[in-house]
């Protein structure tokens, strides 16, 4: 079990894991950690991440891959190469 110290540290974070301790570990009212929740969409490192999103909703020009991703370097020909068996 989470000591009170950790969760008091655990708690003075980001919003993206200050909710999942509110929820998780301190037990709060699900008003509370879902108003946190709600702040991710206007702080902290979630709203960082999605402004380095592309207008369209991709990633880096591609849904999967960059725009510019190289499928014929030797990192991607290594994992072509390399096939597990039965799908493991």
């Amino acid at each position: 079990m989470a000591t009170d110290a950790v969760i008091a540290w655990l708690l003075d974070s980001d919003p993206a894991l200050r909710w999942q301790v509110e929820r998780d570990l301190a037990r709060e009212p699900s008003e509370v950690w879902q108003a946190t929740r709600d702040r991710m969409a206007t702080e902290g490192f979630s709203t960082r991440l999605l402004a380095a999103q592309d207008p369209d909703g991709q990633w880096a020009g591609g849904a999967y891959f960059p725009a510019d991703f190289d499928f014929h370097s030797p990192e991607w020909r290594s994992r072509l190469l390399y096939q597990p068996l039965n799908g493991h």
